[in-house]
């Protein structure tokens, strides 16, 4: 049996990042670490060194463009895969933008959560 993947959620939205949690880890292919917001979510990525990172684009404080740089900045979690994930763009105002956000994958909030937990296992692979 192969290894869970492991992802990291960080979303300042506690009722997302839980969800998020409870369903991809529902799948049985993931190990799901959750963090509320972007300190807490640049550590655990250091800390844990996660497969996966799914971030919430926009948060208080450190939002997710300034996590994600962070993170691409630190030879410890730079080559870690981001998936953003946003309420600021329905789906299909995603899909005129080509899908990304900042040259990162991105995942509109307006979509159901199985479609989310679907392309997150298709980003995963």
């Amino acid at each position: 049996m192969s290894e869970k993947k492991r992802i990291l959620v960080i979303d300042d939205d506690e009722s997302v990042g839980s969800l998020l949690k409870l369903k991809l880890e529902k799948t049985g292919a993931f190990e799901v670490q959750y963090a509320s917001n972007g300190r807490a979510g640049i550590q655990a990525a250091g800390e844990s060194k996660p497969d996966l990172i799914v971030l919430d684009f926009n948060m208080p404080g450190l939002d997710g463009g300034d996590v994600k740089g962070k993170l691409k900045n630190a030879p410890g979690t730079r080559d870690i895969p981001i998936i953003f994930l946003t309420s600021l763009l329905t789906e299909q105002e995603a899909k005129a933008r080509g899908g990304t956000i900042g040259g990162q994958p991105m995942i509109s909030k307006s979509l159901d959560i199985k479609e989310i937990v679907a392309r997150i296992l298709e980003f995963a692979g």
